[in-house]
């Protein structure tokens, strides 16, 4: 019994290796250049530069969770978003992910990130890549995901150059203060 347990564990074992082996081949294959890491907690984690036909520069995090089941790819656009513009951005990614994601006939497999903090933008998605990992699906994923990022990089990139519009900034000032001037919840329900 105890052999026929550890024969089993090593099979799990081996069969983990396979994704981040068949990842690795997969990347080498491509020809792309990556570095790499293992970050216990999370998984394995690839980084790479990608420059594409239209010279739209990308550099891009693969992320191989710990079951090596599920991977995340997100694309980091090499331009930030200037320090007065944020509130703003921050505002347009969070109305452009519930368009994307609210619209039934515009159901993207992806979401636009934001760090407020450094006026870092990406492009991702976390998906299910099976075991042993299904190449069509990664490739899929990694295919389409920079297809989209470069298909919204330059109006990105001309917003974060120019700023907002004063209509933007209008329209953002008069949604803050009408949150602000909503009624309050009566105060005794919170004593």
């Amino acid at each position: 019994m105890l052999e026929k347990d550890t024969h089993d564990h090593v099979d799990d074992t081996s069969s983990e290796t396979d994704n981040l082996t068949r990842l690795k081949q997969l990347l080498d294959e491509w020809k792309m250049y990556y570095l790499e890491r293992d970050e216990k907690e999370n998984g394995h984690v690839f980084e790479l530069p990608l420059r594409t036909e239209n010279e739209h520069h990308f550099r891009l995090r693969i992320l191989l969770g710990k079951d090596q089941n599920i991977c995340t790819i997100r694309i980091f656009f090499s331009f930030y978003v200037r320090k007065e513009d944020r509130y703003l951005m921050a505002s347009r990614v969070a109305q452009i992910n519930s368009d994307i994601h609210g619209t039934p006939i515009l159901q993207d497999p992806g979401f636009f990130l934001f760090d407020p903090g450094d006026g870092e933008l990406s492009f991702g998605n976390t998906f299910l890549i099976g075991s042993p990992m299904n190449v069509s699906v990664f490739t899929t994923m990694f295919v389409y995901l920079i297809q989209r990022a470069e298909t919204v990089h330059d109006v990105l990139l001309t917003l974060c150059e120019d700023g907002f519009s004063q209509e933007d900034i209008d329209a953002f000032l008069e949604a803050a203060l009408h949150y602000e001037n909503e009624e309050k919840p009566d105060e005794r329900m919170f004593s």
